[in-house]
């Protein structure tokens, strides 16, 4: 086989496999719309306040961690060793003792509660729709007006878990592999040529 028949072959592998890298590094990731966290403060006769933090729009959640921030000049965390108690956002649809792992929260008495967490414990589904992730009771140390927020702060790893993880290739592994099969196909047809 002459040189210049083998050249329409280079051609089109060259094309194909740099249309295959392409749409591997192009391909856009997966779309997954993000809980709506809500926070519902109820103000208590004994200078108490509970705030419920709830969830709309989940989708399939197996785990969640959020962090809520308060104005320490106007409230105090109740109890600051576990500021935080668990909603019925999992409880109501596992309702026995050990389907769920609840972390209460780090509260550093500046203002931020931190790692409020919460995950399904085992082979379980993950749970779609609305509902309480937690409550928090603080203290009124002044009258004056004051919001609390909760948030998803992904420096500290905060976010949505889904019940279902799929693994995807990073970019450079299908790279590696497309190389790896361009370069067994090129054996191949040297190996043809020299017989």
């Amino acid at each position: 086989m002459a040189p210049s028949e083998n050249r329409p072959r280079r051609t089109v592998f060259l094309v194909a496999f740099v249309i295959a890298c392409a749409m591997v590094l192009l391909a856009p990731p997966s779309a997954m719309a993000t809980p709506i966290l809500t926070v519902d403060p109820t103000p208590l006769a004994s200078g108490q306040l509970h705030v419920e933090i709830n969830v709309s729009g989940a989708v399939d959640v197996y785990g969640y961690q959020f962090s809520v921030e308060y104005d320490p000049s106007v409230l105090a965390v109740a109890d600051p060793f576990n500021p935080a108690t668990e909603g019925t956002f999992f409880s109501s649809v596992y309702p026995d003792p050990g389907e769920t792992f609840f972390f209460p929260g780090l509260d550093d008495g500046l203002g931020h509660i931190t790692f409020i967490a919460n995950t399904l414990v085992g082979p379980l589904a993950g749970v779609t729709g609305s509902g309480s992730l937690a409550s928090i009771d603080f203290t009124r140390l002044s009258d004056d007006p004051t919001t609390v927020v909760a948030f998803l702060d992904e420096a500290n790893g905060d976010g949505f878990v889904g019940s279902e993880v799929t693994s995807v290739p990073e970019p450079a592994t299908m790279l590696l592999v497309a190389t790896g099969s361009a370069f067994v196909m090129r054996r191949r047809a040297r190996r043809r040529r020299h017989l």
